[in-house]
């Protein structure tokens, strides 16, 4: 399994508002082939603007091609590096838009559950639990049914106990870590990394504005 370059977090303090920044390098689905002969497929270099848990601001920067070789690795990790820069003295220069933007833009639930550290994927789950909207998500028919049937559970528990809503759900299918939540009457799928702190990504899930 090949390492993902690093990825950079930091925050902006300016007029009073703290700006979180954070990029990383987010590969894209690898298909057979590429499975077979252990490459990584390429993917894009994301840079999301948080401020009061809203995200307000996102560059994206897509790569391909494949990271199988050292020099393309080390080339990643400095662009990761450079676009951060980038935006951060981009919100230094000009503050006033990044927050105004804040009452400007809708935010929905999923885009703020996936700005949260450790966090590689949501996946916003509907009523019916769409088998075929999770398989666009390259999720197997296995995979599907167990989470269903967790999806079920979590759904009996709510409306049979005096607990109330259940907020979310950990655990791993084969080697996939992931947590579902609820939100708004509504379900969400977080595929999770590989090297996520379970505990940290809680504490970020209860300060999140959901």
């Amino acid at each position: 399994m090949h390492k993902a370059p690093a990825g950079l977090t930091s925050s902006v303090k300016v007029d009073d508002k703290t700006f979180i920044l954070q990029t990383e390098f987010l590969t894209a689905p690898k298909s057979k082939k590429d499975v077979e002969d252990k490459l990584s497929s390429g993917g894009k270099i994301v840079t999301s603007v948080a401020v009061d848990g809203q995200i307000v601001h996102k560059v994206e920067k897509v790569l391909h091609g494949f990271v199988e070789s050292s020099e393309l690795f080390s080339s990643i990790e400095t662009t990761i590096k450079k676009q951060h820069i980038s935006v951060a003295r981009l919100i230094a220069s000009r503050p006033r838009e990044f927050i105004n933007s804040v009452s400007e833009i809708k935010i929905s639930p999923a885009d703020r559950l996936g700005v949260i550290p450790g966090v590689a994927d949501v996946i916003e789950i509907d009523k019916e639990f769409s088998q075929i909207r999770l398989q666009q998500h390259k999720l197997q028919r296995p995979v599907i049914e167990n989470m269903e049937k967790i999806r079920n559970l979590l759904v009996a528990i709510s409306q049979n106990t005096r607990l109330g809503r259940l907020k979310k759900i950990v655990g791993a299918i084969e080697d996939r870590k992931f947590l579902l939540t609820g939100c708004g009457g509504k379900f969400y799928l977080l595929n999770l990394k590989d090297d996520v702190d379970i505990t940290k990504l809680l504490e970020d899930l209860e300060m999140a504005k959901l």
